[in-house]
Formats: structure tokens, sequence, C-alpha cells
């Protein structure tokens, strides 16, 4: 007994000592909300903070240690398995969201949920792995792969898609105001309608519009007037206060699930789109007289575009691609490059820590904790799920790489969404607040797995 309690404050320093990139972490979160109460720093501050920490320091240190970890043949199982993986998360993610009902289908919810339950920031757990040196030489060229394979993409190229093809819907002045900026062809409303359903007289000066082959042509003729139809029916009155609703703004009620679903009203003709307003039918058969399909065939080739210049200019993807690119072709990093990029690297975990101190604020997160907690507990249990088939399945042979796995499946809400938030117009206060909680929850559970796999 005596000979036990002597060594136990060997034991808990040899596990602190084990520990010391979460005693790092928690030092430096602390630090941040400290520096935020004692205003030093304010919330604001966290935008240019947050743009230099990701878009100098963090590429730069997935650059150099992308380049100099050794990656054998024999690690590349582990990037199949994590490619499987995503689309099996892909698939339940897709799957799930469309059987929970939303108050208001047209608020983006679906596609913001999306956004949180699929992809990981792994780049979240890469200063914890690396701070251990048996970790750093067996766990992280496996989670490097497991990263690279499956996850980016996911978070990359998928969720990217999500947010443009289910971003909230505006009304119809708004709708023309983005296709007229992504095609960057201008978009006239020729006769709209007025109060009292008249047909107003179409302007006859000169614009361009699209030819049949989908050639921009000067043209002064008048497009033909939209026949009017013999019954317009009534269309759903509109309040002043949806009206006049900023764009992004949304309420707590239309973030909260619910079993109510929105009646949309039917049509005449059997479908149960809503109604179309006058300026879009006259957009509507200008567009089918004007070569409609190659209109809408080059907005898809310039969304395409501007999703693969998007994820081209991403800084940490693109430090982690050169990164890998000089690795496969073994070519060697030269000295003053490493040294270099391992100085830029190092001030990266202080400054993300102390990001996540000066964002975390109770008053941010207690408005949508009920909303919060369904999104979180949804992607713990999915996550969990899978990392447990990962461990006793025999999917992944090697004990090293199923802790990859687990490792890189217990990270927090991937961080380029918030910018996919932004563009597209979802609620960016919602994505701040679920990214912050799944940051603590994601620190926890690495700091028991962490200290588990170091035992």
């Amino acid at each position: 007994m005596v000979s036990s309690l002597e060594e136990f404050p060997e034991w808990v320093h040899e596990k602190l000592q084990a520990q010391s990139s979460f005693t790092f972490g928690i030092s430096c979160i602390f630090a941040g909300i400290i520096l935020r109460q004692r205003k030093f720093l304010r919330t604001e501050d966290s935008l240019p903070i947050s743009k230099l920490t990701f878009n100098l320091f963090f590429p730069a240190l997935l650059c150099v240690k992308t380049w100099k970890t050794p990656l054998s043949s024999d690690l590349w199982p582990v990037g199949l398995v994590s490619f499987v993986v995503h689309l099996m998360i892909c698939v339940c993610v897709f799957v799930l969201s469309g059987c929970i009902p939303i108050r208001n289908p047209k608020s983006g919810f679906r596609g913001q949920l999306i956004l949180c339950l699929q992809g990981c920031n792994i780049g979240f757990t890469y200063p914890l792995v690396l701070a251990s040196t048996h970790l750093a030489e067996t766990v992280f060229p496996r989670l490097l792969l497991w990263d690279l394979c499956g996850n980016s993409p996911l978070v990359l190229f998928m969720n990217y898609i999500i947010a443009m093809k289910l971003a909230p819907v505006k009304n119809e002045e708004e709708r023309r105001r983005i296709l007229q900026e992504s095609t960057q062809v201008p978009v006239e409303v020729i006769g709209a309608t007025s109060d009292r359903g008249d047909q107003s007289e179409a302007k006859t000066s000169a614009r361009p519009r699209l030819s049949s082959k989908g050639h921009i042509e000067e043209s002064k003729q008048q497009l033909p007037k939209p026949k009017e139809p013999e019954d317009k029916g009534e269309e759903a009155p509109v309040s002043r206060s949806q009206a006049d609703k900023p764009v992004g703004a949304s309420t707590e009620d239309e973030l909260e699930l619910s079993t109510v679903q929105v009646d949309v009203p039917v049509r005449e003709d059997g479908s149960d789109s809503p109604p179309r307003s006058g300026s879009s039918r006259v957009l509507a058969e200008a567009l089918s007289q004007s070569g409609g399909h190659t209109f809408i065939r080059g907005l898809w080739n310039l969304q395409g575009v501007t999703m693969i210049k998007k994820v081209l200019t991403n800084l940490p993807f693109t430090g982690q691609l050169i990164g890998l690119v000089a690795n496969l072709s073994g070519l060697k990093i030269p000295v003053m490059l490493d040294q270099l990029l391992e100085s830029l690297g190092q001030p990266y975990s202080a400054l993300f820590f102390v990001l996540l101190g000066l964002n975390l604020q109770w008053k941010a997160i207690r408005p949508k904790c009920a909303v919060i907690l369904k999104i979180s507990s949804v992607r713990v249990c999915m996550n969990g799920s899978l990392a447990l088939l990962i461990w006793f399945l025999p999917l992944l042979s090697d004990k090293l790489s199923r802790k990859a796995a687990v490792l890189g499946l217990a990270c927090p809400v991937g961080g380029i969404s918030m910018s996919y938030v932004l563009e597209f117009g979802y609620n960016s206060s919602l994505q701040a607040t679920v990214m912050a909680f799944t940051q603590i929850l994601s620190f926890a559970a690495l700091f028991i797995l962490i200290l588990s796999m170091t035992a």
C-alpha cells in the first residue's frame, strides 16, 4: 500500500507528460476566455486571427508534415476503407435528412443539417497526435490517408454541392439577382404585371439576349407577351414581415424540428409547385424561346468552374496536396524550407485553441441549445456506431489503422462548412455555435482516446 502511494505521483507525472498537448490546449482555451472577458480581445477580432491561422500557419503545418511522413504501399488500404466509410456516411445522412420533417422547407435547414452531420475537421487532431512521438510515427500516416482519401473529398466537393443545391429559397427578385450574377448576363423582367394583373408595356431598348444556339446577340425586338391564363386562382398572401425579412435570417421556429409539414398549394395542372408570379412566367418563356437548355447548361458549367476554383484556392487543402505530391514523387525537402515551414506551423496550435476560447460564449449557445443538442446527438451516434464497426469488424486488420479511423471519426464539424454557409445564405449563427459545441465534445473524446492509446 505504501509503495503504491509512492508510485502514484510518478504515474501522474508520466500521464501528464504524455498529455502535454491537451494541457497546452486547455490553457490556451482558458487564455482566450480570459482575454475576451477582460476585453483585451473581442469576438470580432477572431475573424482576422482565424484568417491568419488557417491561411498561413495551418497550410504550412499540413505541407511539411505531409511531405515528411513516410507513406508506404501497406497503408493505402486505409484510404480505400476511408472512401467506403465516408460514402456510407453520405448515404446515411441523405436518408436521415429526408425522413426528418422540417417546419419550413425553404429555410435551408435541411441543407445545413447535412453540412453539420457529414465531414470532419481532422486538422483539429493533428497537433494533438503529433505531440506524442509514438502516435506521430505510427498513427499519423494512417490518419493522414484517412483524411485525404475519404474525408477531404466529402468536405470539399460533396458538401459544396449540397450547400449549393439546398440553399435557402429567397423571393423571386433575389433568385433573379443570383441568376444574373452567376451568368453575368443581364436578365430583365419584360412586361412585369402590375397590381391589377394588367400587362405593362414591354421595353424596346437594345439589350443582350440568348439566341437559340446559346450565343449573346443584340436585339430590339419585343418578346411576345405571355398568354394570360383563363383562371388565375388566388395566390397565398404574404405577410409584410416575411417579405421584408433579410437574406439569411431565420427564426428559431424555422430551425426547430417539427412533425408539422408546410402545405404547398396545388396548381391546376396537377403539380405541387407554388404558382408562378408574372415576372417568373415571363422569365420562363424568355428562356424557353431563347435556348433555355443552353442557358441552364452554361449556368451549371459556371457553377462547376466556381466549385473547382474554390477547392483549388483552399489553402489548407492546397498545402496538403503539395506535400502529398512531393512525398509520392520522392522529392526530399530542402533543409531551409523545412525549417521555414516548421516555424510557420508552430503557432497554429496556440492560435487555434485561443480562437476556440474566444468564440466560446454561453449566451450564443443558449438560444439554440435544443437544436444543437439534437444535431450533436445524431452526429455522435452515427460516427460512434461507425467507429465501433470499424474497431470490431475485420475491415482493417492493422490495429494502428483502426486507431487512426476512430480518431478521424471523433473530430468536430468541418471548418470549411462555415464558408459555404456564408456564401449561400444559411444561418451563420447556428453553424458557429454547432462548430464550437462539437469542438468541445471532440476535445474531450480525443483526450480519452489518446490517453488510452498512449497507456
